[in-house]
């Protein structure tokens, strides 16, 4: 029995030997063209793996996309885009996830590589021009948005956006036509009127203004910002009860909503009624707590009152929070002369005549020259 299986193994391991051996000599006998076969097969399996854990990246970036988890997609999508280089997809959306993270540089690149790609990407370009935009990078953003609309003349979407552009830069009359074309081709669209009064407040046609704000609010009656939009018109029209109402409105469509409750505030600091201002500042800062404009505000109040130590502060945190509020320095500066500090009290006021409040200006000139 033993030799009998000894004898089975050493068959076995002939057999193992043969069989090497003819590997070898079929290796070597391949012809050139056989070979050349056999790499390009290895090297179409090797592709369809890299091109499906391309695929198997992707797909997990678009779902922390989707989480709003978009540090962990970017990270995703670069897996994708390293094993698969030409996939537009993945970079478009991780230029979408970057421009979500304020990295608009980087949002710019990708779209511009996925622009190399697929040359009539309407998509990317509406992206990269909203990055250029935030970037200030405005002719840029403008070019982009032309190309769009000659490519696709109905697209409401480039029309609204160039708008924005215009408007920024304080091109209201062209921000105007931009704006109408918007309209033109898609009548329902809310934010083109919201936007299109803005340009007609900016223009002092407060009338168009109103009539756009009201069919804004129509179109969407749930969005808090319009109620607010309408108040300062109202308050531009020296309507103060008017511009109340809206920003009342505007905090019972949406409770949480801090500049409603600022704005409100203003007006009420305007009437005297201080009680009532200094509530809303006070439910402002509650709301958040590096509200600069509130701090401001309520520091007005608070010196008004006498109260001089409670202003300074307040005006401290407006500074703090916002470093170009040149208002905020100049009523610091103010508070400082109270409290006998003239040098305090003219470096505030420097700075504000340098932020462009020229109300220092004469400040600077009277008492610290």
């Amino acid at each position: 029995m033993i030799r009998k299986i000894f004898l089975f193994s050493a068959i076995l391991l002939l057999s193992f030997i043969f069989r090497i051996q003819a590997q070898t000599v079929s290796d070597s006998t391949l012809t050139p063209e056989e070979k050349r076969y056999r790499d390009s097969i290895a090297a179409v399996n090797e592709q369809s793996k890299r091109l499906q854990l391309s695929q198997e990246a992707y797909n997990t970036g678009i779902q922390n996309f989707e989480k709003k988890s978009y540090t962990q997609a970017i990270l995703n999508f670069d897996k994708a885009i390293e094993l698969n280089s030409s996939f537009d997809k993945a970079l478009y959306n991780r230029g979408m996830a970057r421009f979500s993270t304020a990295d608009f540089p980087g949002c710019i690149a990708d779209m511009s590589q996925v622009l190399k790609i697929d040359k009539n990407n309407n998509a990317a370009l509406l992206k990269r021009a909203e990055a250029y935009t935030q970037l200030g990078e405005y002719q840029k953003a403008t070019d982009d948005y032309q190309a769009v609309t000659a490519k696709d003349p109905n697209n409401y979407k480039a029309f609204y956006y160039m708008g924005e552009v215009f408007f920024l830069q304080g091109q209201y009359e062209e921000a105007l036509k931009q704006l109408n074309k918007a309209i033109l081709l898609k009548p329902d669209f809310s934010r083109a009127y919201n936007d299109r009064a803005s340009c007609y407040r900016k223009l002092e046609k407060f009338t168009d203004a109103v009539m756009d704000m009201q069919k804004a609010i129509q179109l969407e009656p749930g969005q808090a910002f319009y109620y607010n939009n309408l108040g300062s018109i109202r308050r531009k029209m020296n309507d103060p009860e008017g511009a109340i109402v809206n920003y009342t409105k505007a905090i019972e469509k949406d409770p949480a909503y801090f500049l409603a409750y600022n704005n409100r505030g203003s007006v009420y600091l305007e009437q005297k009624k201080t009680d009532l201002a200094l509530a809303d500042f006070n439910k402002a800062l509650e709301i958040n707590p590096k509200y600069a404009l509130a701090y401001n505000n309520r520091g007005i109040i608070y010196y008004q009152k006498g109260d001089i130590d409670k202003a300074l502060a307040d005006f401290d945190k407006a500074v703090l929070y916002n470093k170009d509020y040149g208002l905020a320095y100049l009523n610091r500066g103010i508070a400082r002369e109270m409290k006998k500090d003239a040098e305090g009290a003219c470096t505030d006021w420097r700075k504000a005549e340098e932020l462009g409040v020229k109300t220092a200006g004469k400040y600077v000139s009277v008492d610290c020259e």
